[in-house]
């Protein structure tokens, strides 16, 4: 049972260290050491679970994705409404050249297109008769955005659920590594004293493979909760938007 508790333990530790490799941009084949061994709870997150909901809708990034993308499927309808209307236009056309080696020609009757200038306005209108497409593209604008409406009431809901599900499991797991730290303490003065007991001569060795047993059990139960936890707490920081 220990040795495979230990298996366990150095897979989980192998992943670890795979992953900080990655996270430091640490070759594969260095050597990686942790400055403490002794894997320990971090600290519980601070805040209600209002106010971790409240920062969780302004700070996830899907908030602002879905506002950036609403704005723009807003902006697109509006586009294609906009195609229905009529282009108007005005504009001034006109032509001068100069020639210093030519006569110019004086007579108003006579075109010189060497030596002349001359301007004229343009006003123009322009409009396309799409009876069948454009109203069909304004509906799919429409049908956009309205999705996109539906997705960010749906995160609305959706993300104070996910911030309410991984705040109610980090306090359970907190709470079960109190408990689970001191069955382990609980554990190892049964292990001790049953050992006493049987070097004492008033013990049997059956009683203290037990107590050694039950030992091992509680504390490796202990070490895995707290390693759940700890990974807990870091979901319940990217859920509110602490950590993208």
């Amino acid at each position: 049972m220990l040795q495979r508790y230990i298996a366990e333990a150095t897979g989980f530790e192998n992943i670890a260290l795979a992953g900080l490799r990655m996270l430091a941009n640490v070759a594969p084949d260095d050597k990686l050491e942790l400055a403490d061994k002794r894997l320990q709870p971090v600290e519980l997150p601070e805040g209600e679970l209002k106010t971790l909901q409240a920062r969780a809708l302004v700070k996830r990034p899907e908030m602002r994705q879905l506002s950036a993308g609403l704005q723009a499927r807003r902006e697109w309808m509006l586009a294609k409404k906009s195609e229905s209307n009529p282009n108007l236009y005005v504009g001034v056309a006109g032509i001068i050249s100069y020639s210093p080696l030519r006569d110019d020609l004086t007579s108003v009757s006579a075109y010189d297109p060497f030596n002349t200038a001359g301007a004229t306005p343009i006003l123009g209108l322009q409009w396309e008769w799409a009876s069948g497409r454009q109203p069909a593209q304004v509906a799919q604008a429409r049908a956009e955005m309205e999705s996109t409406l539906a997705l960010r009431t749906f995160a609305q809901r959706g993300i104070p659920f996910q911030v309410a599900e991984q705040y109610h499991t980090v306090h359970a797991h907190h709470e079960m590594v109190q408990k689970l730290y001191e069955g382990s303490r609980s554990g190892r003065r049964w292990m001790i004293s049953s050992y006493a007991d049987f070097e004492a001569g008033i013990e049997q060795a059956d009683k203290v493979i037990s107590a050694f047993l039950g030992y091992i059990q509680a504390y490796s139960d202990y070490l895995k909760t707290v390693n759940d936890y700890n990974l807990h707490v870091a979901k319940l920081q990217v859920v509110t938007g602490d950590v993208e």
